[in-house]
Protein backbone atom coordinates (compact mmCIF):
# COMPACT_ATOMS: atom_id res chain seq x y z
CA UNK A 1 0.00 0.00 0.00
CA UNK A 2 1.13 3.45 -0.55
CA UNK A 3 2.31 6.19 2.07
CA UNK A 4 -0.26 8.45 2.68
CA UNK A 5 0.37 12.03 1.84
CA UNK A 6 -1.56 15.37 3.47
CA UNK A 7 -2.45 18.40 1.18
CA UNK A 8 -4.89 21.26 1.24
CA UNK A 9 -8.06 21.33 -1.62
CA UNK A 10 -7.46 23.96 -3.64
CA UNK A 11 -10.32 23.87 -5.28
CA UNK A 12 -13.42 21.54 -5.44
CA UNK A 13 -16.98 21.36 -7.31
CA UNK A 14 -19.57 19.53 -5.35
CA UNK A 15 -21.37 19.55 -8.45
CA UNK A 16 -19.05 18.83 -11.10
CA UNK A 17 -17.73 16.11 -8.65
CA UNK A 18 -13.91 16.76 -9.00
CA UNK A 19 -11.36 19.70 -7.86
CA UNK A 20 -7.39 19.78 -7.00
CA UNK A 21 -5.21 19.36 -4.13
CA UNK A 22 -2.36 21.22 -3.18
CA UNK A 23 0.50 18.17 -1.77
CA UNK A 24 1.79 19.26 1.59
CA UNK A 25 5.61 17.81 0.36
CA UNK A 26 5.40 20.27 -2.49
CA UNK A 27 4.93 19.79 -6.09
CA UNK A 28 2.09 19.89 -8.53
CA UNK A 29 -1.42 19.85 -8.06
CA UNK A 30 -3.64 17.24 -8.03
CA UNK A 31 -6.47 16.10 -9.42
CA UNK A 32 -9.61 14.84 -7.20
CA UNK A 33 -12.43 13.09 -8.23
CA UNK A 34 -15.96 12.35 -6.12
CA UNK A 35 -15.53 8.39 -6.75
CA UNK A 36 -12.07 8.55 -4.50
CA UNK A 37 -13.84 9.72 -1.21
CA UNK A 38 -14.39 6.78 0.80
CA UNK A 39 -16.83 3.66 -0.07
CA UNK A 40 -19.76 4.32 -2.12
CA UNK A 41 -23.47 4.43 -0.47
CA UNK A 42 -25.93 2.06 -0.03
CA UNK A 43 -28.53 2.30 -2.33
CA UNK A 44 -31.68 3.27 -2.54
CA UNK A 45 -34.47 0.64 -2.59
CA UNK A 46 -35.37 -0.16 -5.89
CA UNK A 47 -32.25 0.90 -7.33
CA UNK A 48 -30.12 -2.45 -6.13
CA UNK A 49 -27.10 -2.95 -8.49
CA UNK A 50 -25.98 0.56 -9.09
CA UNK A 51 -23.18 2.38 -7.08
CA UNK A 52 -23.95 4.99 -5.25
CA UNK A 53 -21.08 7.58 -5.34
CA UNK A 54 -21.23 9.66 -1.85
CA UNK A 55 -21.34 13.43 -2.21
CA UNK A 56 -19.21 15.03 0.57
CA UNK A 57 -18.24 18.45 1.56
CA UNK A 58 -15.19 19.68 0.74
CA UNK A 59 -14.26 23.38 1.71
CA UNK A 60 -10.80 25.23 -0.04
CA UNK A 61 -8.08 25.20 1.86
CA UNK A 62 -9.29 22.01 3.92
CA UNK A 63 -6.49 19.51 5.11
CA UNK A 64 -7.16 15.79 3.72
CA UNK A 65 -5.06 12.89 3.98
CA UNK A 66 -4.73 10.79 0.30
CA UNK A 67 -3.26 7.97 -1.18
CA UNK A 68 -1.48 8.40 -4.96
CA UNK A 69 -2.71 6.59 -8.34
CA UNK A 70 -2.71 7.33 -11.55
CA UNK A 71 -5.40 7.80 -14.24
CA UNK A 72 -4.87 8.11 -18.03
CA UNK A 73 -1.53 8.41 -17.32
CA UNK A 74 -1.45 11.48 -14.70
CA UNK A 75 -1.62 11.41 -11.02
CA UNK A 76 -4.56 10.94 -9.04
CA UNK A 77 -5.44 11.10 -5.16
CA UNK A 78 -7.42 8.17 -3.98
CA UNK A 79 -8.49 6.81 -0.72
CA UNK A 80 -9.11 10.33 0.27
CA UNK A 81 -9.96 11.12 3.56
CA UNK A 82 -10.11 14.08 6.07
CA UNK A 83 -7.11 14.65 8.24
CA UNK A 84 -6.79 12.23 10.71
CA UNK A 85 -8.56 9.35 8.55
CA UNK A 86 -11.44 10.68 9.51
CA UNK A 87 -14.73 10.57 6.63
CA UNK A 88 -15.94 13.62 5.10
CA UNK A 89 -19.21 14.97 6.00
CA UNK A 90 -21.48 13.83 3.54
CA UNK A 91 -23.88 15.88 1.72
CA UNK A 92 -27.56 16.24 2.83
CA UNK A 93 -29.78 15.36 0.21
CA UNK A 94 -32.52 17.52 -0.93
CA UNK A 95 -35.68 15.37 -0.34
CA UNK A 96 -38.66 15.91 -3.07
CA UNK A 97 -42.44 16.79 -0.68
CA UNK A 98 -44.22 13.19 -0.50
CA UNK A 99 -47.26 13.28 -2.80
CA UNK A 100 -49.71 12.62 -0.08
CA UNK A 101 -48.58 16.39 2.17
CA UNK A 102 -48.77 17.89 -1.86
CA UNK A 103 -52.02 16.31 -2.92
CA UNK A 104 -53.65 17.22 0.42
CA UNK A 105 -52.30 21.07 0.29
CA UNK A 106 -54.74 20.69 -3.03
CA UNK A 107 -57.41 19.67 -1.43
CA UNK A 108 -57.90 22.14 1.24
CA UNK A 109 -60.20 25.24 -0.01
CA UNK A 110 -58.62 28.23 -1.00
CA UNK A 111 -59.07 31.71 0.62
CA UNK A 112 -60.50 34.03 -1.60
CA UNK A 113 -58.52 36.41 -2.69
CA UNK A 114 -59.15 40.02 -2.41
CA UNK A 115 -58.70 42.07 -5.70
CA UNK A 116 -59.80 45.40 -6.44
CA UNK A 117 -62.10 44.80 -9.26
CA UNK A 118 -61.44 46.81 -12.70
CA UNK A 119 -64.62 47.90 -14.22
CA UNK A 120 -65.46 46.10 -17.61
CA UNK A 121 -64.83 48.10 -20.42
CA UNK A 122 -67.97 48.35 -22.38
CA UNK A 123 -67.52 47.14 -26.10
CA UNK A 124 -68.73 49.46 -29.15
CA UNK A 125 -70.90 48.03 -31.34
CA UNK A 126 -70.21 49.33 -34.94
Amino acid sequence: MAARQLGSVKWYSIRKGYGFVTPASGGEDIFIHRTSFGAAEAPAAGEEGKTVVPRVIVLPEQEIEFGLGQRDGKSMAINITAKGGESLPPVQRRRKPKKKAAEEDEKKPKQPQQQQQQPKKEKKEK
